[in-house]
């Protein structure tokens, strides 16, 4: 049965979307009429059309600008009113320490995070008084 639900039932594919989020209705239009305005001013290359050109690409670039900087400010206060949404989501993308579980370097491997660590650091070198030292220099004793 699943064959043929695979087979026969049409599967819906995510649409890749180039929409910015802080794009309005009239930002897009503002956009379409600059893209035409370009076109036309780049095919004849008459000073007036390349004016009007220059005039709707700097009305798209200001409302862009506040469009974006209220977009940032929206989501300042989303963050700031629904703080433990934001804190959820960022403990669930960190990672539990910044060194990987496992390290293999030159048919060696490294299990714990002390060995990963001593292995990562072996080739480090640092300059103290003139000699090149192991980064063990720095160990507490």
């Amino acid at each position: 049965m699943r064959d043929h639900i695979d087979q026969f039932v049409p599967k819906v594919r995510k649409r890749v979307t180039y929409h910015l989020p802080w794009q309005t209705p009239e930002l897009r239009n503002l956009k379409t009429q600059k893209r035409a305005a370009f076109k036309v001013s780049s095919r004849c290359g008459t000073l007036s059309l390349r004016d009007y050109y220059l005039s709707i690409n700097s009305r798209y670039q200001r409302l862009s600008r506040s469009c974006m900087a209220s977009y940032q400010r929206r989501k300042q206060r989303e963050l700031k009113s629904n703080p433990k949404k934001f804190w959820k989501f960022v403990d669930e993308n960190r990672k539990e320490s910044g060194l990987p579980s496992s390290l293999h370097l030159a048919d060696e491997e490294a299990e714990s995070t002390e060995r990963t660590c001593n292995r990562r650091r072996g080739p480090i070198c640092c300059r103290q008084r003139s000699s090149l030292r192991p980064l063990s220099c720095f160990d507490r004793n």
